[in-house]
C-alpha cells in the first residue's frame, strides 16, 4: 500500500511513474527554471535535457560541488 494525501492505494511502479511524469509536466510546462546539478550526483545538462523536452524555459544551470 501506498499513502498519499490521506488515502491508500495499491502501489503500481508503472502507473506512479506515469502520474508523476504528467505532474511534473503540467508543474513545469512554460515555466523558466533554476537548475544547481551536484557533481557527484546528477549534473545539471542532465537536468536541463529533461526540463527543456517538457517545455520549461531554462535560465541558469549550473554544477557545483558540495562537501
Amino acid at each position: 500500500m501506498h499513502e498519499a494525501r490521506g488515502t491508500q492505494h495499491e502501489a503500481k511502479p508503472g502507473k506512479i511513474t506515469l502520474v508523476y511524469f504528467e505532474r511534473m509536466n503540467k508543474m513545469l510546462q512554460d515555466k523558466k527554471v533554476i537548475i544547481i546539478g551536484d557533481r557527484d550526483g546528477i549534473p545539471a545538462p542532465a537536468i536541463e535535457e529533461c526540463v527543456k523536452s517538457i517545455g520549461a524555459e531554462v535560465v541558469f544551470a549550473s554544477t557545483e560541488c558540495f562537501v
